[in-house]
């Protein structure tokens, strides 16, 4: 586990952004600019009753979808840049006791003041699955817990899954969105007229183990012999937002903006770092409520959080322990810091008591250079015109897709890491040449079904029967493309590690 991985998450004009307006519905202050290139690729949101509302790379699709309380797959229109460019906000609300619909509000006269947004509300028809009582009827517990649905983590055996209690059946359906994407891509309708709060026990195999390890089970086939939950498929009416126009560039701040946010903490209240010396370490990162609980944490993975960086082999110089020493944090801050915001916290705890000094330098690094295959481009012209996006889905035989409308080949090399970690573990430079975007779709299969060594073994431990080698490598499918993906050296910023202590000063 990495930090950064942890994160992500895992999973919110005119001439300059003003304080007149309705009274309640617009902030007292706000920072608008775009997020910097160094920061991590996860995205944060917190538009919640406090002295701050922080949003940290968010496109302004995303923006747009939490102002006005819809999913990001139901705000169609507006420029081509609306899914790539992200954005920061760090905005004070008019009162610590706003309630959510209010900052909605204020983040709905933001986005117009300062960057011109103009939409509306309609609805649309989308694609949704339809929960429904299956031949057999349901088979559901009522809960016994008092407490709020909730669900935790709770996979074994090979399997994936999910404790949930107390929750309606409506409930699991926006859940299974969020801990099982791979199969629920769409929104979830329940029909199956169950009433009250019920637990579920959830196990179930990947998208890629379906169909090639014996007793793989899809999360569909689980529901339906184990609750009498049927999935199926249809279209509904839903609201939806129509983007009509938007400036890329947001309108400066004003003048006195800072003056007026309040001050970000430079350092924790308290911390307290330890060596962890449990035989068996469980690996935790845990940051809520401006409580941060790491747990048998990697020393080099402190320092990659903490100066920003994502990938091993960025940082140099540094001696061999801190790849196996595990550390222990216990911290704690204001309750509205973000993950950066933590981030020159975590240096001055590392710089303090691990008496860590560094500098920044270029250094020749391996990268995954996308460069023309022999037979040049297999691509079709985008719309100039038209929005720009990269979904991620899966077939019913475990095929990982990608589908990409009017992006371009740098879009395409950023993306890839986040979409294909398994193949793609170093950054992609676009040394293709081609210029403008284009549509394209890749099909691959995940790493445990194209090389047999990531394969493991089946459920009782015997080698698993079927033929592990026999899909398509993501390498393989962007060749298709008449594109090449081949690893070279180029210059790259690193942090050099001069000096750092094993032990902490506490």
């Amino acid at each position: 586990m990495r930090i950064s991985k942890t994160i992500a998450i895992i999973v919110l004009t005119g001439a300059a952004f003003g304080q007149s307006g309705p009274a309640g519905l617009t902030f007292a202050a706000a920072d608008v600019h775009p997020t910097p290139k160094e920061e991590f690729s996860f995205s944060f949101q917190n538009l919640e009753p406090g002295k701050r509302v922080i949003l940290r790379g968010l496109t302004l699709t995303h923006m747009i979808a939490l102002a006005y309380g819809v999913d990001d797959d139901k705000v169609s229109g507006g420029p081509k840049w609306l899914d790539v460019d992200k954005f920061d906000v760090v905005a004070k609300p008019a009162t610590t006791k706003a309630a959510r619909p209010e900052l909605q509000e204020m983040l709905r006269m933001l986005l117009e003041q300062r960057f011109g947004l103009k939409a509306h509300k309609e609805d649309k028809q989308f694609p949704v699955f339809v929960w429904t009582a299956a031949k057999n009827g349901l088979h559901l517990t009522p809960s016994k817990s008092e407490s709020e649905g909730d669900c935790e983590q709770n996979s074994a055996d090979g399997f994936l899954g999910q404790k949930c209690t107390g929750m309606t059946v409506e409930d699991l359906g926006r859940r299974v969105r969020l801990f099982a994407a791979g199969y629920f891509t769409h929104d979830v309708v329940d029909r199956t007229g169950a009433k009250g709060r019920f637990d579920f026990a959830l196990k179930w195999s990947g998208r890629g183990q379906v169909g090639r390890i014996p007793d793989a089970i899809s999360l569909f086939d689980m529901l339906e012999k184990q609750y009498g939950i049927k999935t199926g498929e249809d279209t509904m009416s839903l609201p939806a937002v129509v983007v009509e126009s938007a400036n890329e560039t947001p309108a400066p701040n004003p003048p006195d903006t800072n003056a007026l946010l309040p001050p970000m903490p430079t350092e924790f209240e308290v911390a307290s770092v330890k060596i962890n010396k449990e035989s068996q370490p469980q690996m935790n990162f845990r940051f809520l409520g401006g409580r941060l609980d790491l747990r048998a944490i990697p020393m080099r993975e402190m320092i990659e959080f903490a100066y920003g960086i994502d990938d091993d082999k960025m940082i140099v110089g540094a001696p061999s322990w801190v790849e196996h020493e595990l550390y222990d944090m216990v911290a704690k801050t204001d309750p509205t810091v973000d993950f950066v915001g933590i981030q020159p916290m975590i240096q001055k705890v590392l710089e303090d008591q691990f008496h860590l000094r560094t500098h920044r330098e270029s250094r020749p690094l391996e990268v995954y250079a996308l460069t023309l295959g022999k037979n040049g481009p297999k691509l079709t012209p985008g719309d100039e015109t038209a929005r720009s996006d990269c979904k991620r889905s899966a077939d019913r035989t475990g095929s990982l897709i990608m589908t990409c409308v009017n992006t371009t080949m740098a879009d395409f090399g950023d993306k890839m890491r986040r979409n294909a970690p398994g193949y793609i573990d170093l950054p992609v430079d676009d040394a293709t040449g081609l210029k403008g975007a284009f549509n394209f779709t890749v099909t691959w299969n995940g790493r445990a079904v194209t090389d047999p060594s990531r394969a493991g073994r089946g459920r009782d431990g015997s080698p698993e029967s079927a033929d592990p080698g026999s899909g398509i490598t993501f390498f393989s499918a962007v060749e298709k493309l008449g594109l090449k993906l081949t690893k070279e050296k180029r210059p790259m910023p690193v942090l050099v590690v001069d000096r750092i202590e094993r032990s902490p000063d506490n």
